[in-house]
């Protein structure tokens, strides 16, 4: 028999919030996390700019244990430790090989083969920089034997992390599951979309008619997940149920999805077949949206397919105008958003857009897109989180208030 899955712990760091409590404030306020790039030179980039985290040494100060691992394994774990704080789960007798570890992520390793390259006396070891290592550090840390695996689905793999997660409590494989995404904010991604001329000039404005391209971020977030039963067990407070879930490829172009949206549209069909939800029961839907030419014209084109004209009727937004893109950690950090917006029944805003894009059937005109400012609302029940990515992947997870 299938199991119903819930999320009984969060955790975040990322430009704008170390914690999913700052997190509930700076969503609220629509704060940025823009910040000037001083970790590297830019003069030869499109923008001076990204969505950085600041005042990790003064955290590290006070966890001397992390500082051994690698930046994305510290902002993984760091983001995991609230997530089991929260869920109260270390106070619990558990079986260590019935708790696993799923993380997304695309660059692990990606600052030792920078320094390794750069260097002349080659004093770095690359054993241990390989994309595998994120949720192995992890689970060394908690001491976790379980499942533990790594996806690197580019700026999907937190969603398919989480979505795999799911699948394995669902499937009675195992008890505990701590999902998410960790990426660091580098040189050498900043480099690949800057050539592509799809870093922006200014600032992230998805949906906007003059929108420039993305800009990146960085950060780690982490779900707990286990089954309802389990959590009712254990008295633990449940933040939202997993509804829903799907993963798919448009088969198109390595780094482009299908401009028509017919594979994104497809993998939605998808997520709703799998899920205990319907459409039309959709009350938010945080985008992929991450004002590039291509991603967002696309991304609504396949939302308009899925939903017809009820799409009018569900308030949009990309957190991706506070947050910056974090690659592989995009997913689990949006998911991470959609779970505190639910909790306090709020929209976060699009920040930065001021004039919404025009696609087939006018639909841009009458769509709410939640400008600049979040809003809330009497009762938000169910959330549509997706995410897009190179190699024509495409991901999506349902969120419901557990009732």
């Amino acid at each position: 028999m299938l199991k119903r899955v819930v999320v009984t712990g969060i955790g975040v760091i990322n430009s704008i919030a170390k914690n999913t409590s700052e997190l509930k404030t700076a969503l609220l306020q629509g704060h940025s996390g823009l910040k000037k790039n001083d970790r590297f030179n830019t003069a030869e980039y499109r923008n001076e700019y990204g969505f950085l985290i600041s005042g990790m040494s003064e955290m590290l100060s006070t966890q001397p244990e992390i500082k051994k691992y690698k930046i994305t394994s510290q902002y993984g774990i760091i983001a995991a430790k609230e997530a089991l704080h929260l869920s109260k789960l270390s106070s619990c007798k558990m079986d260590a090989q019935r708790i696993g570890v799923c993380m997304g992520t695309t660059l692990v390793g990606v600052t030792d083969w920078i320094k390794y390259f750069e260097q002349e006396k080659k004093d770095i070891s690359l054993f241990l920089s390989n994309q595998s290592n994120l949720s192995g550090d992890i689970a060394e840390y908690f001491n976790f034997k379980g499942n533990v695996s790594t996806i690197s689905t580019a700026c999907a793999a937190s969603t398919n992390s989480i979505g795999y997660a799911y699948q394995l409590i669902k499937n009675g494989k195992s008890d505990y599951m701590i999902a998410g995404g960790s990426d660091p904010f580098t040189c050498f991604s900043l480099s690949g979309f800057n050539t592509m001329k799809v870093v922006a000039t200014d600032t992230c404005r998805p949906f906007d008619s003059n929108r420039t391209g993305m800009m990146l971020g960085e950060g780690g977030a982490v779900v707990l997940l286990e089954t309802v039963e389990s959590a009712i067990q254990r008295e633990a407070k449940i933040y939202a149920e997993i509804a829903g879930f799907a993963t798919g490829n448009d088969a198109y172009h390595p780094t482009a999805q299908d401009p028509s949206g017919e594979g994104i549209f497809e993998m939605l069909q998808r997520c709703f077949k799998n899920s205990i939800i319907n459409p039309d029961a959709i009350d938010y839907i945080n985008a992929h949206g991450t004002g590039t030419k291509g991603n967002d014209s696309t991304e609504l084109k396949a939302l308009y397919k899925t939903f017809g004209e009820h799409l009018y009727k569900i308030p949009i937004s990309s957190t991706k105008s506070q947050i910056g893109h974090t690659l592989g950690a995009a997913g689990a950090n949006e998911l991470v958003c959609c779970i505190v917006a639910m909790e306090n029944n709020f929209l976060p805003p699009t920040i930065n857009t001021r004039n919404t894009i025009n696609i087939d059937h006018n639909v841009c005109q009458k769509l709410d897109f939640v400008l600049n400012k979040g809003r809330f609302v009497e009762k938000l029940k169910t959330i549509l989180s997706t995410s897009y990515a190179f190699g024509g992947n495409t991901a999506a997870i349902i969120i419901k208030r557990y009732e």
